[in-house]
């Protein structure tokens, strides 16, 4: 992935990546090839505010979390998992063994699986090397989790 950055690295000229990132997660032509959200990649209806966004909004509520985004983002974003899982993880590992138990099953049972078709379906889009490298990077975390 780092080679797929140098061309940009020195002119600090980003543009290509911003355009990118709005055809493959935004608005391309014909449709969204890789959402962001579990909800689009479960099989049956690809949709935002399916039954794994509200299931993630009790997750964050049974822990304590909220989201707080002017965006009003499905709380089965990406970013926003990943964010859970690190609150699962930090805390499991320091301080409760049963919050890093939830944290493996999170990760190998709700994630992976929608994380996996998610770079699927981004590799077949044919996308800038610096997205699927880190769609990469995401799928390599997550089959570590329970190896932590």
């Amino acid at each position: 992935m780092a080679h797929a950055l140098a061309p940009l690295a020195g002119s600090g000229d980003f543009s290509d990546l911003e355009t990118e990132y709005v055809r493959l997660f935004i608005a391309g032509p014909g449709g969204i090839p890789a959402p962001l959200y579990e909800s689009c990649h479960l099989g049956g209806e690809r949709r935002t505010m399916g039954r794994s966004a509200l299931d993630m909004r009790d997750r964050l509520a049974a822990a304590g979390l909220s989201v707080a985004l002017d965006s009003n983002e499905p709380p089965d974003h990406l970013t926003l998992e990943l964010e859970y899982l690190y609150h699962l993880c930090a805390e499991g590992w320091a301080n409760d063994p049963a919050l890093a138990e939830q944290a493996e099953a999170f990760a190998a049972q709700v994630m992976l699986p929608w994380v996996r078709r998610f770079r699927d379906a981004l590799a077949g889009a044919d996308p800038h090397p610096v997205y699927l490298g880190a769609a990469d990077i995401v799928v390599a975390v997550l089959e570590r989790v329970p190896d932590a």
